[in-house]
C-alpha cells in the first residue's frame, strides 16, 4: 500500500509526503479502518477527489513546531490513507525546510493557484 502524508498550505500551497516507513500520524496508523477511528471525526468541507475527508474538533494543531489551521484525515476504500495538514503561508518556508531536512529534496510544481511540494520514497 502506498502511504501518503499531505501538508497543505493556505492559498493552495501544499507539501506531500509519501513513504512506506511512515506508518501513521500521531496515534493513528495508516491503513486503519474508518470504523476503528471514526469517533469524534466530522466530515470535512474540503474537496479531496478520490478521498473521504474528516476533521477532529479540538485536534492538536501543532505539526513540526508550526501551528496548522486544518488537519484532515483522508480515507480511501474506508482506510486511513492520507493526512492533509494546512499551514499558513507565512510558515511555508519553515515547513518545507523542516521536511526537506527530514526527507530530502522534494519535487515541486507551481501554478497561479497552488504550490505543491512532494516527497516520495
Amino acid at each position: 500500500m502506498k502511504v501518503i502524508l499531505i501538508l497543505c498550505l493556505v492559498s493552495f500551497s501544499s507539501l506531500v509526503l509519501a513513504q512506506t516507513d511512515v506508518d501513521g500520524f500521531r496515534e493513528y496508523k495508516l491503513g486503519t479502518p474508518f470504523d476503528e477511528m471514526s469517533e469524534g471525526l466530522v466530515k470535512s468541507s474540503s474537496l479531496n477527489p478520490g478521498y473521504q475527508g474528516y476533521e477532529k474538533p479540538g485536534d492538536d494543531m501543532m505539526f513540526e513546531g508550526i501551528e496548522a489551521h486544518t488537519i484532515i484525515y483522508m480515507f480511501k476504500k474506508k482506510k486511513l490513507h492520507v493526512v492533509s495538514i494546512g499551514i499558513h503561508n507565512d510558515d511555508v518556508e519553515k515547513a518545507a525546510a523542516a521536511l526537506t531536512a527530514k526527507y530530502g529534496d522534494p519535487s515541486f510544481t507551481e501554478n497561479a493557484f497552488i504550490k505543491n511540494y512532494e516527497w516520495e520514497f
